[in-house]
Parts: C-alpha cells; structure tokens; sequence
C-alpha cells in the first residue's frame, strides 16, 4: 500500500487553500509534483482536518525536518484512525485539536492518549437492536444507533454490507466481539447454545 511524499506545504488560510508538492512512493525515482490544490473543499478548517488526518494515517510522509512529521504515527493520536472512521474527520481534528498543537509546538509532556469514542461512548457501538433487513439473505439482523448493520450467521456475529447490491450480507466478524457480548445478552445466549451443540 502506497503513500505519498509530501513537501513544501502552504497553508494559506486567506485564500482557503492548502499547496503541496506530492511523490508517490510507488513510484522511482521519486518525482515531486505540485498540487495547487490537495482538497477540493471550501472551507479551510475543513481542508486543514482532512490534512491532519492524512498525515496520521500514514498517507502524506513529511521530510523527517518538518514540522508536520512530528504528526506522523504520533503515539499520542494512537486512536485518531480510529476515532476518524467513527465519529468523522472533522470532529475528530476538534476532539485532538489542542493535542495536535501541543505536538507541532514541542510542548505535549502534558498530553496522555486520548479515549477513542468507543471508549467514551460503547453504548453507540455495542448495544444491538433487532431490526428487520429486506435483503435475500436470511439472518437475524441488528443495528448499533451508528446505523451499522450486524447478523448472527451460525450462532456468530458478522458486520454486514450496507451497499445496496449486496445489501445485508455478512462481510467478517468483528475484533472486539467480546465487547459486543458483554453488551447484548441474547448474543451471549446464541454462542452458548451453539457451543453446547457442539459438545
């Protein structure tokens, strides 16, 4: 998976605009090329958001002497991927905002981790309720009050696509299951009686 190489970064918050000069890292030799415009969004606060999270998740790797590479796989924004997918680009910049400033201003001692909103929020996210799904496929399904789409195929609990051709069809089991247990006693029952049949 590639990134890109990023250098001489403007920031020009009067004309709402963030300059760049982009290399792809698949590509050799490495061949800079201007971007007179990174983000194609009006608003600079958004603009600048989008920026950030690039360079948290690895896509934009400054020269090792810029300010902004102090950004890259920052220990303190271990949870911002994360929290970026959950609660979106922009309010996570305004949750890390003083973080992030702290970082590029060399005076974070102060800073711990912050907890992701999964953390904060689990109800959001574990708690399932029964919801019925108009899709061929034929599973009991949940939702968490995200709107994300969840099924139990054969006793086990899967994330589902919510992409209107494949509407409702199991895609993979989640990593933190047993949060989801603690949470929702009738999944906890399923895995019981399926484990029983089992033995």
């Amino acid at each position: 998976m590639g990134f890109y190489y990023i250098k001489n970064i403007k920031l020009d918050k009067k004309n709402n605009n963030i300059s760049a000069d982009l290399a792809d890292s698949n590509i050799e030799p490495r061949t800079y090329y201007h971007i007179n415009r990174l983000f194609d969004i009006d608003s600079f606060s958004e603009q600048y958001a989008h920026f950030i999270y690039n360079l948290v998740a690895g896509n934009f790797h400054p020269h090792s002497n810029n300010r902004y590479s102090k950004i890259v796989m920052n220990n303190l924004l271990e949870n911002y991927y994360d929290d970026a997918r959950d609660i979106g680009k922009i309010e996570t910049y305004n949750k890390y905002k003083d973080v992030i400033n702290a970082i590029l201003n060399n005076n974070y001692n102060m800073y711990i981790v912050l907890p992701s909103d999964r953390e904060i929020n689990p109800e959001n996210y574990y708690v399932l309720d029964e919801t019925y799904v108009d899709s061929k496929y034929n599973y009991p399904y949940y939702k968490n009050k995200k709107g994300e789409l969840y099924c139990l195929k054969d006793g086990e609990l899967h994330v589902c696509s919510t992409d209107n051709k494949s509407y409702g069809y199991p895609l993979y089991k989640p990593n933190d299951i047993e949060i989801f247990y603690k949470y929702n006693n009738i999944l906890l029952k399923e895995k019981e009686e399926i484990e029983e049949i089992e033995i």
